[in-house]
């Protein structure tokens, strides 16, 4: 006599065993390494506005951080101008403040830091975007896929240059997870 299955049993028969999380955190370290290795190996650095823009403020911010004040004022830009009060400096974001630890005895930032703090966030915006589509239910498939296209998409690369941006977009995902969470 033949055994009649439903659907549901069917499907259950094949479903795909449940991935552990080390899997899809070192696939996006992984993903992240080869993306960025000309800036990882030190062959390659950013450019445009992130070496005229971004790595002068954030030198100065560390530099003074570092020093163990909060700078209030740029004597360095114009004839000065306020510091703290300007909103693409991030002085009080963490990650920032990490920059601090790669200031030289000189009182020098390595552009090397800076670049490793925006490769970071790169890494931050795929596990924050794969535990977005995990807590949508979806696969763990489809959530590597879309975390993997979601941090390598046009805006994220092509705004490699303007961290500030790309910080904004590495947490996007978390905070929509958090703010459904909290509806």
């Amino acid at each position: 006599m033949k055994k009649v299955t439903t659907k549901q049993e069917s499907l259950k028969a094949i479903q795909i065993k449940k991935i552990p999380i080390y899997f899809p955190i070192g696939f996006f370290l992984l993903t992240t390494m080869i993306f960025f290795w000309g800036q990882l190996s030190g062959s390659t650095f950013f450019w445009e506005d992130f070496a005229e823009y971004v790595f002068p403020i954030q030198s100065f911010a560390a530099r003074e951080s570092a020093g163990g004040s909060i700078p209030f004022w740029n004597p360095y830009i114009f004839s000065g101008m306020p510091f703290l009060a300007d909103l693409q400096t991030g002085f009080f974001y963490p990650f920032n403040r990490l920059l601090n630890f790669f200031v030289n005895s000189n009182g020098e930032l390595s552009i090397w830091g800076l670049q490793f703090i925006t490769i970071i966030h790169f890494f931050i915006a795929q596990l924050s975007f794969y535990f977005l589509i995990i807590y949508y239910k979806k696969s763990q498939l489809s959530a590597i896929v879309g975390s993997v296209s979601y941090a390598f998409s046009a805006i994220m690369v092509f705004h490699v240059i303007h961290p500030m941006m790309i910080y904004h977009l590495a947490w996007f995902p978390l905070v929509l997870l958090f703010f459904d969470k909290g509806i």
